[in-house]
């Protein structure tokens, strides 16, 4: 499932197998809780998770991780705790997909704590757990921490880094200004840096005004993916926001060269069991004129709250200029 419109097929065939009275496996369930995880479905996945409960459906590792995937996903991280309590067994997945979902919500020492808990147990982490587990350190800023994990994954476990651990440590140095190390870090490292890597440290660079390695790194950015319009949209923008307008406009300028595009963006929200998809300049939704008038009426009520938007940040239409 790659899209927004592939996960709501997956759903809508679901509902069509349920109304065939085709009664679902765990592996169906299990497929159909990813769905919901992926679109932030709640109301669905918790329909799904009643359904287990109404059938008494053993709720294997599998079945288990998926429902804390879930709910963690669709932010009820009290509702993901319970179902992780709930499981009978647990091996390396639903500890992992518990750990995981602690980190995203920003709970590092709780996430960190689960995971000596595991150890305890006897549970040996994978690669995916120590994703979970670096992603607590930097939202942590618990640096040392992540550094000692880092280094333990081969040490102690015997699990090589991939590139996703990379850009783990990489963000946790790029979040704490450690910048000489995230460099020494990608360089060092034993296979080529993603764009995902080099555009988390950018974003650090942002935070901490290191405004001349930001500039390196976002030319380097579109180097590397020239056609990629949000490239350009935040070397821009790191321009902008140091003033350096004639910078930001040749940069709009190469981009337009190129035909290059704004990828207009796209969100989607669920009520009452049904997703409404949303983009952005986008009017083809039924309600479209209700959907503009709330915004407006939201941007209001933020400026009386004190919300100043930052006007050094460019915008771009939806043809990116």
């Amino acid at each position: 499932m790659c899209n927004v419109v592939d996960i709501k097929d997956a759903l809508l065939v679901f509902q069509d197998m349920l109304l065939e009275d085709v009664e679902p496996n765990q592996c169906t369930l299990t497929s159909v809780l990813t769905a919901c995880a992926q679109l932030g479905a709640l109301d669905q996945g918790r329909w799904v998770h009643g359904y287990i409960d109404r059938t008494n459906l053993q709720v294997n590792s599998t079945l288990g991780t998926a429902l804390i995937d879930m709910y963690a996903k669709c932010g009820c991280i009290e509702k993901a705790l319970l179902a992780f309590e709930k499981l009978p067994v647990k091996d390396v997945y639903p500890w992992t997909a518990m750990i995981n979902g602690l980190a995203m919500h920003g709970d590092a020492l709780t996430s960190l704590s689960l995971f000596s808990c595991m150890l305890r147990s006897g549970v040996q982490p994978n690669k995916v757990t120590f994703i979970g587990v670096l992603s607590a350190c930097s939202h942590g800023g618990l640096v040392d921490e992540g550094r000692e994990f880092f280094g333990s994954m081969s040490r102690n476990y015997y699990l090589e880094p991939n590139v996703n651990h990379y850009g783990c440590m990489v963000d946790l140095l790029g979040r704490a200004g450690h910048f000489d190390e995230a460099m020494k870090l990608i360089e060092d490292m034993p296979m080529e840096p993603t764009p995902g890597i080099w555009g988390a440290l950018f974003g650090s660079c942002m935070i901490h005004k290191a405004f001349e390695l930001g500039e390196r790194i976002g030319k380097h950015l579109i180097k590397l993916q020239p056609h990629h319009s949000g490239r350009y949209v935040l070397l821009a923008n790191l321009y902008s926001t140091c003033q350096k307008w004639e910078a930001a406009a040749h940069v709009r300028k190469l981009m337009k060269g190129k035909g290059v595009g704004k990828t207009p963006g796209c969100s989607w929200i669920e009520m009452s069991g049904e997703i409404h998809e949303f983009i952005s300049f986008d009017k083809s939704h039924t309600e479209s004129n209700d959907v503009y008038a709330m915004l407006d009426r939201i941007i209001v009520e933020l400026k009386l709250a004190g919300y100043v938007p930052d006007s050094n940040i460019l915008e771009f239409d939806n043809d990116g200029f």
